[in-house]
């Protein structure tokens, strides 16, 4: 995200060598106030994981009534104080917290424009991972994790038996779930591949949107059917089918994985792309 930025802020922000930490908040939580050449911001941002170890943080800012204007702003780890409140059912390890700000005066020049990131258009960087929409490639972050988490819960659950295999319900139980997790995996690493592509037509944006909806739906059944069905020990907290089964909670509950949005947004792609191309050969003899 940062590439995003103009030039003279990634020189601020790289100057020194390229192994800098950069968190970002993807919501306007905080007040935005107008300034000469750029912003004073105050107020509490949320969710920016791995804030504690971050030089900078990345905050969506909404300057009020101007919709078109959303941005991400740098600002410096001087400028903000951490607040401890990450206490979640899963994916502890994230750090995700939030900042709160206090009259802290952001340049223009070290932001940019929200349409341009979700667009996949980039003034300042080039290159293919930088013209791809988030809406395309995000879900596949997440979900990648979510897969990992739940195959790890399989491994957990599959170890209990040591040498001799499942028999019965629960052969029937690992075959369904690892198939699942299968499943899921050729979903997203065909969204992966996808995303390598760069510059993406709204029909495949969609597309992987949607196989990220349903890999997740896929690694959640999974996770759920193993962690109901792996004994009373998993209702300790420290139990390790537990912690997989908490992060995929976690995880697939991200709104970027919410079906309703991503099936819909597929749906309506499918269909506009189909009026289109049905309407072609009219507009072709319209033009004759």
């Amino acid at each position: 995200m940062a590439a995003y930025l103009p030039t003279q802020s990634q020189q601020v922000i790289w100057g020194n060598g390229p192994d800098v930490a950069i968190s970002a908040s993807f919501r306007s939580t905080g007040k935005v106030i107008p300034s000469k050449d750029g912003w004073v911001l105050s107020g509490e941002w949320h969710f920016l994981s791995g804030i504690d170890f971050s030089s900078w943080a990345l905050l969506c800012i909404e300057p009020v009534g101007d919709e078109q204007a959303v941005r991400y702003a740098a600002v410096p780890a001087s400028s903000y104080r951490i607040v401890d409140n990450w206490h979640t059912l899963g994916m502890r390890g994230t750090g995700s917290k939030s900042i709160v700000l206090d009259q802290v005066f952001v340049p223009a020049h070290m932001s940019f424009l929200k349409r341009d990131l979700w667009s996949g258009q980039s003034a300042s960087a080039q290159g293919p991972r930088y013209e791809v929409s988030p809406i395309g490639a995000d879900p596949h972050l997440f979900m990648s994790c979510a897969l990992g988490a739940a195959t790890a819960g399989l491994k957990t659950w599959s170890g209990n038996f040591q040498a001799e295999p499942p028999a019965g319900e629960l052969a029937g139980i690992f075959a369904r779930s690892s198939g699942e997790l299968d499943a899921a995996q050729l979903l997203i690493e065909r969204g992966c591949q996808t995303i390598d592509l760069g510059a993406l037509p709204a029909a495949l944006v969609a597309r992987n949107a949607r196989d990220a909806s349903l890999a997740a739906e896929l690694v959640l059944t999974a996770i759920n059917r193993l962690f109901r069905l792996g004994g009373s020990n998993t209702h300790f907290s420290h139990n390790a089918l537990q912690q997989r089964w908490r992060d995929v909670q976690t995880l697939t509950s991200h709104v970027g994985l919410r079906p309703e949005f991503n099936f819909a947004q597929y749906t309506r792609t499918v269909w506009s792309t189909r009026f289109a191309e049905s309407a072609e050969p009219a507009r072709k003899l319209e033009r004759a």
